[in-house]
């Protein structure tokens, strides 16, 4: 085995066919459901039974320098959106992660809309901007850097059960 790398030069991040570039030194993007997957309960008498959850939805939450050219490509989603509030305006999004291996690690985002516009300051030193993303649905899978013919096998046959489903 050999040592794993991550470089922040091969995350790819598009929104609304746009490449998003001028992230911050600490954040670059969080993506994160709305909700967990599977809920549990247990009753008083020690039974457990869980609930799935089939809500997809979810924010992508980019932290930008303040000189950021892609600030302006989140106000203008924002502002078109503003301008067209029945949902015409919303987009698409995804960050991929060309470190990892197999099907990678990805996370697509549609039906997507710019919540508002981010808190706004200024200093002695470049700040960040924090714009934050909805989502109504949003695909994903997380792998790691090192290939696995386990993991490729159960990658795999998911992907041949959600063709046949």
């Amino acid at each position: 085995m050999g040592v794993a790398t991550y470089s922040p030069k091969k995350l790819v991040n598009s929104v609304a066919g746009e490449t998003i570039t001028g992230f911050s030194d600490s954040d670059i993007v969080t993506i994160t459901l709305d909700e967990p997957k599977f809920v549990k309960y247990t009753s008083v008498d020690g039974t457990t039974s869980r609930s799935h959850n089939v809500s997809d939805s979810g924010r992508f939450v980019y932290t930008l320098n303040q000189t950021s050219a892609a600030n302006q490509i989140f106000s203008g989603l924002l502002k078109a959106d503003l301008a067209n509030p029945d949902g015409s305006a919303t987009f698409g999004l995804g960050v991929r992660d060309n470190n990892t291996s197999g099907t990678g690690t990805y996370f697509l985002g549609t039906g997507a809309w710019v919540e508002g516009m981010p808190e706004s300051g200024y200093a002695k030193e470049i700040g960040t901007r924090e714009w934050v993303i909805e989502a109504s649905n949003i695909e994903w899978n997380i792998s790691g850097n090192e290939s696995s013919d386990v993991v490729n096998a159960l990658s795999t046959a998911a992907t041949v059960a959600e063709f046949l489903a």
